[in-house]
C-alpha cells in the first residue's frame, strides 16, 4: 500500500508507521520524564514483533531499573547476558557453549563485546544492548526486530547520559 502525500513525495505505510512510533518516542522523551518502566515498556512498542523489554544497570549482579509484563527472563538468566557482554571471556564462552534462557539453549549469533550480544534458537531471540549506565533488553521471535528496538532506547538513554 502505497499513498502520494501532498507534494507529490510516495511513502509505503511501513514507512508511516515507523515514523509515527519515531514521532512518539521523541515526543514522549522530550516533554516527559520517564520512569524506567516506561523505557521498558517503549522497547516493546518501539520494535514490531517485540515481546517483552527491560533496562537493567551495567553493576554485577545486574539491577533491574524496569521490565514490560511479557519480559520473563530471570535475574540469573540476565546477569548471564550481561557478563557475556560485559566481560570477554564470558563473550568467548558464549560463542563456544551458548546460553540458556528457560528450558531454551540459545546460540550466540552476530554479536559485538561491550556493545550487543544476540541469542536464537528457533523462533525465540534475546537482544542485550549497552548504553553509558544501562543493559537494554528485547524478546523477539527475530533477532533484527529485538536489535532495533533495544538499539533505539539504547541510544535514547545514553544521549540522556544513561
Amino acid at each position: 500500500y502505497q499513498r502520494r502525500v501532498h507534494g507529490g513525495f510516495l511513502f509505503d505505510l511501513s514507512t508511516i508507521i515507523l515514523f509515527c512510533r519515531f514521532a512518539y518516542l521523541l515526543f514522549v522523551s522530550l516533554t516527559h520524564k520517564m520512569s524506567w518502566a516506561a523505557y521498558a515498556d517503549a522497547v516493546v512498542t518501539a520494535g514490531q514483533g517485540v515481546t517483552g523489554g527491560a533496562v537493567y544497570g551495567k553493576s554485577h549482579p545486574s539491577a533491574l531499573w524496569g521490565k514490560s509484563a511479557g519480559f520473563t527472563l530471570t535475574d540469573a538468566e540476565v546477569n548471564t547476558f550481561a557478563d557475556a557482554l560485559l566481560n570477554q571471556s564470558a563473550f568467548d564462552n558464549a560463542s563456544q557453549n551458548g546460553f540458556h534462557v528457560g528450558t531454551k539453549k540459545l546460540i550466540k549469533i552476530h554479536s559485538e563485546h561491550g556493545v550487543v550480544l544476540r541469542g536464537k534458537c528457533n523462533e525465540f531471540s534475546v537482544v542485550a544492548v549497552a548504553s553509558k549506565q544501562a543493559i537494554v533488553f528485547a524478546v523477539a521471535a527475530v533477532p533484527q526486530q529485538a536489535t532495533a528496538a533495544a538499539e533505539s532506547i539504547a541510544k535514547d538513554l545514553s544521549s540522556k547520559g544513561y
